[in-house]
């Protein structure tokens, strides 16, 4: 049976992060993801043996621009709060459109799945805006798909669904759910799927950071993350956020 772990909550304090968490470190992970991919497309430009005559290169290399842009507005944060203790390193939260977050990323998205694993976003009508960092959403969900792909090396699916639902007093959660039918956890390797430095991943392939930052992100936010897993019957991670103009979401 699937076992579920849930953190922080929409009826808790947004503004409690939890204790413990590396926040330096938590962006250093950031760049090793966005690495990855640009790390991925150079493999394969390299491999090529008329890479400056392939047009069909273009995309691939537009990709790692993409990336790379945005390891770079990561590091120019982090250089900032290194020469300016006073500087606040995250940007303020803004109103966020989930389809349009996404749509940014889809190519990102994509090229991180291996071959033999398909991607699929379904994104429900009347999406709440929810007020947010642009930047550590898009994060989160690369973070959840990363984490997917790793969990089905020998091929699967990955779906992104976004919709509106009701939980408690507030009528329109934005609800966010990464899910694979890959491996799945079990329930000693859920229960510390939060905790920082905690992987189950090869060497160099993870530093037990992402889920960790997720849950800071959720937390700011007003929001939380769950994951429902088991062993044979794959992963789903929701992230739920209160809709924009309500207390919680004005972090």
């Amino acid at each position: 049976m699937p076992c579920e772990v849930t953190v922080a909550g929409l009826d808790g304090d947004p503004r409690s992060a939890p204790e413990g968490f590396p926040g330096a470190a938590g962006v250093v992970h950031d760049l090793g993801n966005l690495i990855q991919i640009a790390a991925s497309a150079v493999n394969v430009v390299s491999r090529s043996p008329r890479a400056a005559q392939d047009p069909g290169l273009e995309p691939i290399l537009a990709r790692a621009r993409t990336a790379l842009e945005r390891a770079g507005a990561l590091v120019h944060q982090t250089r900032r709060r290194t020469v300016e203790p006073s500087f606040e390193v995250r940007a303020a939260p803004d109103l966020q459109s989930i389809p349009a977050c996404l749509d940014e990323i889809r190519a990102l998205l994509a090229w991180i799945c291996e071959p033999g694993v398909t991607l699929a976003i379904e994104l429900g009508p009347d999406l709440p805006l929810v007020r947010c960092n642009r930047l550590e959403l898009q994060n989160a969900v690369l973070n959840f798909v990363i984490n997917a792909r790793d969990a089905t090396p020998d091929g699967g699916s990955i779906g992104i669904v976004a919709r509106r639902v009701a939980e408690g007093a507030f009528a329109g959660v934005m609800e966010l759910s990464v899910v694979d039918d890959g491996a799945g956890m079990s329930r000693e390797t859920l229960a510390q799927a939060f905790n920082p430095y905690f992987t189950t991943k090869a060497d160099g392939r993870g530093t037990g950071l992402g889920l960790a930052i997720v849950r800071r992100f959720a937390h700011e936010a007003g929001g939380r993350v769950d994951i429902v897993s088991a062993p044979g019957e794959g992963t789903t991670v929701t992230l739920r956020l209160p809709p924009a103009g309500l207390p919680g979401a004005e972090a």
